[in-house]
């Protein structure tokens, strides 16, 4: 009895082992930016800004979705926001690239200015094709000889990948000395927040508990309406600050705002770890042992920076909608 009690133990004991491997591993192959309730915020914020000819045309494709997608759960505009990570849910990957672009930089000193963009052909590592994605999805939609179908395949494409592009930890990959292969995007920093361990990376894609996520809400009725609430406060407070069309909705622009709250505070300087004598496993897939806890204070400022950020894509996402999709456009 005792040899099968002892056996069962170290059988229970290697079973939670891989369910841990697992959900860590999981964690940093499916991971998205921004969580479902996060993208369809940003489309809704987008949906109030657009204008009379653009909401027409974006409900004349959202209808051609719909014809030609019967299966999709996708009932409002801002349904369409989240379908391209339900992809990957349902096992298609070929897409799985396009949601990030993990621009390279290199950290030889926990000091600040120590940060630099390096070529990423010259590392070990996939790079993502985000910038390129927006720019063939925005080709289809300005195309004229595009068909209808085609053109709401593009949208609901375009309309998730611009949200993705304004999550900061999409457009980096941070790479160590003692660690070349880099963190994709935080996926492989480990952090405790409200006493749950997780990737910096999912922490983020959550908003920092900025919204519920998808399962929080009671019905499909309940999510809409704060949606459209929770928009439209959203949008109020942002009024007094004036965005610059041509600076602020830049994807150039939009990126180096992204490294600027990177290098400043997204990592604090002492989880780094490059003080660190004894070095890292090269086959560990997390950076930083044991894992940081997020603070409170931690949580608070980068909350405010997230709420503004998300108005931001919101708002330049109709401002390109509106451009495009005026009188002359059929």
């Amino acid at each position: 009895n005792n040899i099968i009690y002892e056996l069962f133990m170290k059988a229970r004991i290697f079973i939670s082992g891989l369910l841990v491997l697992l959900f860590f591993f999981i964690s940093i192959t499916k991971s998205f930016a921004w969580n479902a309730t996060g993208h369809r915020l940003i489309a809704e914020i987008a949906f109030i800004n657009l204008n009379d000819d653009a909401k027409y045309q974006a409900l004349h494709l959202l209808r051609q979705f719909q014809i030609d997608n019967p299966k999709s759960y996708v009932r409002r505009w801002h349904d369409l926001a989240p379908w391209m990570d339900s992809l990957r849910y349902n096992g298609i990957n070929l897409y799985d690239d396009w949601h990030y672009q993990q621009r390279a930089f290199y950290i030889d000193s926990i000091a600040k200015n120590n940060y630099q963009l390096i070529n990423p052909n010259s590392l070990n590592f996939e790079g993502g094709r985000l910038i390129e994605s927006l720019a063939s999805q925005w080709s289809v939609l300005e195309e004229k000889s595009s068909s209808k179908s085609d053109k709401a395949l593009s949208k609901a494409f375009y309309i998730h990948l611009y949200g993705d592009l304004y999550q900061p930890l999409h457009t980096t990959n941070l790479h160590y000395p003692n660690h070349p292969n880099g963190d994709i995007g935080g996926n492989r920093v480990q952090i405790i927040w409200q006493d749950k361990r997780q990737s910096l990376h999912l922490l983020w894609d959550s908003g920092l508990g900025l919204w519920p996520a998808t399962n929080e809400f009671k019905s499909v009725k309940e999510r809409r309406n704060w949606l459209n609430k929770t928009a439209r406060l959203w949008l109020d407070n942002y009024q007094n600050d004036e965005i610059d069309y041509s600076v602020d909705c830049d994807i150039d622009a939009v990126l180096e705002v992204n490294d600027k709250i990177i290098f400043n505070s997204i990592y604090e300087s002492d989880w780094l770890g490059l003080s660190e004598k004894k070095p890292i496993k090269k086959d560990s897939r997390t950076i930083f042992t044991p894992p940081r806890i997020i603070t409170e204070q931690y949580v608070s400022y980068h909350q405010a920076w997230v709420r503004k950020r998300i108005v931001q894509a919101g708002i330049c996402l109709a401002h390109g909608f509106n451009e495009l999709w005026g009188k002359s456009y059929q």
